[in-house]
């Protein structure tokens, strides 16, 4: 066994009390414990089953997908809604799709799905994950997106949370730049959008105008916080945008699948948040009151 590091008493905390390892903690700890402790330290990959016969790739340091691999699905919330709400037909737009979680995740229910990255070392781990799983019914952009088409500036180093920036001082690689609006979409199709982009999601939002019109952009699964932590003024200004453009925020109870309206006042503004926001709740509530059954590390979700 190689020496490791043995994680801090906050990690075992919330892998233990993650809701996915409810009854399931001892091997949820020894999941954890063969991953500090044995997995390889030479940046080697090793595979792991995400979502029923989808598989990732995993290596030290990716959070997200280390996450995964202790938690099944990580934001359980989140995750459980956008694989309750899509199916085969459907557009699953993954905004910011770092190694693709989000994206693989959104494959498993069938739909297709658009990742959009802009980090060249996360693209390239991407695009190894499609085609482990051979996933053919997707679209991937090596890119960031913003309020308008163009080149930018984008941190190295910092796994899932690099972000757009102009401190010349901060390793970084440049990028190009789209808007959500720029993107061709199939007319007719149901389509859901993770937002993920460590604080620019104003400027997403902003060239996003005719994308989020559309009648067919069913729900919105947004990041508010990240690298500059949600001000409360830019989490209302993000609430605000999105409520002009049709939307309600809710809250989802994954275990009794139910949606509730919510409040942004009641969203703290200190923490990184994933907010939901639908169009319709009688199309969500038809969507989850029919969705199939997942596997997910040998559980059914």
């Amino acid at each position: 066994m190689r020496q490791g590091t043995v994680p801090s008493v906050s990690v075992f905390t919330k892998v233990l009390q993650h809701p996915f390892n409810r009854s399931r903690r001892l091997r949820a700890l020894g999941r954890l414990l063969w991953w500090q402790l044995v997995a390889p330290r030479n940046g080697e990959a090793r595979q792991f089953g995400l979502i029923d016969r989808i598989r990732m790739y995993v290596r030290r340091g990716e959070t997200a997908v280390t996450a995964c691999y202790y938690c099944g699905l990580f934001e359980y919330r989140e995750m459980l809604f956008l694989l309750r709400c899509l199916r085969d037909a459907d557009v699953f737009i993954d905004v910011g799709a770092n190694s693709g979680v989000y994206t693989l995740l959104g494959a498993s229910t069938g739909a297709r799905v658009i990742a959009i990255e802009p980090g060249s070392r996360a693209h390239d781990r991407l695009l190894k994950n499609l085609r482990l799983n051979q996933i053919d019914r997707a679209d991937v952009y090596c890119a960031a997106v913003s309020s308008a088409p163009g080149q930018a500036t984008l941190t190295t180093g910092l796994d899932a949370t690099n972000y757009l920036t102009i401190d010349t001082q901060q390793p970084a690689e440049a990028v190009r730049v789209l808007t959500l609006d720029s993107l061709q979409l199939p007319a007719g199709a149901w389509r859901v959008c993770k937002i993920d982009v460590e604080g620019h999601e104003e400027s997403v939002l902003r060239g996003a105008v005719d994308f989020l019109a559309a009648p067919e952009l069913a729900a919105v699964i947004i990041e508010a916080g990240g690298s500059g932590t949600a001000s409360g003024g830019r989490l209302h200004s993000i609430h605000n945008m999105l409520t002009a453009a049709g939307f309600n925020l809710v809250d989802y109870d994954p275990d009794e699948n139910q949606l509730a309206p919510a409040a942004i006042d009641a969203v703290a503004v200190d923490k990184t948040v994933n907010l939901i926001y639908i169009r319709s709740r009688q199309w969500c509530n038809s969507r989850l009151a029919n969705a199939r059954q997942f596997q997910v590390q040998g559980r059914t979700v």
